[in-house]
């Protein structure tokens, strides 16, 4: 299962992290998941080395 964040890189997640954060704030945001997600997208850029390698979309 891709998804088209699969390929983000860390200032993207970051920027879309605080645009998730400000729906949230404002009611339009129901589902926090998405929040989840990015949160943990960022968790996995941050902890893997700095070769391009694929996210480990397997540990889901």
């Amino acid at each position: 299962m891709k998804s088209t964040t699969d390929k983000l890189t860390l200032p993207q997640l970051q920027a879309k992290l605080v645009k998730l954060k400000l729906d949230l704030k404002v009611n339009k945001l129901k589902d926090t998941s998405q929040l989840k997600k990015t949160r943990y997208q960022i968790t996995l850029l941050k902890s893997q080395p700095k070769a391009d390698q694929p996210m480990a979309e397997k540990s889901l």
